[in-house]
């Protein structure tokens, strides 16, 4: 069964095995053994931390290992200024993006349960090399060329093949809409 919450904090004192609470016939179970009896989910990593959701108000605790990340809720999608607001912060570049992961990675590296775990995690990134490749040049079937971008693909309009070529693979780049004019041509 799915259920949506919002997680108020992580708690890092406490693991589903050394998180007790008192059920409802007044007997104590740990929240491993709890997701076991109810839901039939053995919990695999005994020392992760819990998230901390509220419950009809209540405070209560999860194993991470059972939550998957949700989208964005309905009330933000429907106000588009704080949908705005969500974008924004979501579109960074890539200089934004690496400050980000470091402000992070020096927020994790001070956790102690890092440590309790044994997981060694490098404070500086990995640099690979790259290359950024030229704007592709393609070749329409009126005998023109045109220089192709993320904008000008948009734009490109509905071309008919070009004569007889002999590639043995083909790849036909269109816009969704354009289904079924791109399914015509051959």
């Amino acid at each position: 069964m799915r259920k949506t919450y919002t997680v108020e904090d992580i708690d890092f004192k406490f693991t589903p095995v050394t998180k007790r609470f008192e059920t409802h016939d007044g007997k104590k179970m740990s929240i491993a053994e709890y997701f076991l009896k109810t839901y039939q989910l053995k919990v695999t990593d005994v020392k992760q931390p819990l998230f901390i959701v509220k419950i009809n108000g209540k405070e209560c605790h999860i194993p991470p290992e059972f939550c998957t990340i949700d989208g964005v809720p309905q009330t933000i999608r429907e106000d588009p200024r704080r949908m705005r607001d969500v974008l924004a912060a979501c579109r960074k570049n890539p200089a934004q993006k690496f400050k980000a992961i470091q402000d992070f990675s020096k927020d994790l590296f001070k956790q102690k349960a890092l440590k309790d775990w044994g997981v060694i995690i490098e404070s500086e990134p990995i640099e690979i090399g790259s290359q950024i490749l030229p704007m592709p040049v393609m070749e329409l079937a009126n005998g023109r060329t045109a220089n192709i971008d993320a904008n000008s693909l948009k734009n490109l309009p509905i071309q008919k093949p070009c004569e007889a070529l002999t590639y043995q693979r083909w790849a036909i780049v269109y816009e969704k809409r354009h289904f079924n004019q791109a399914n015509q041509l051959f």
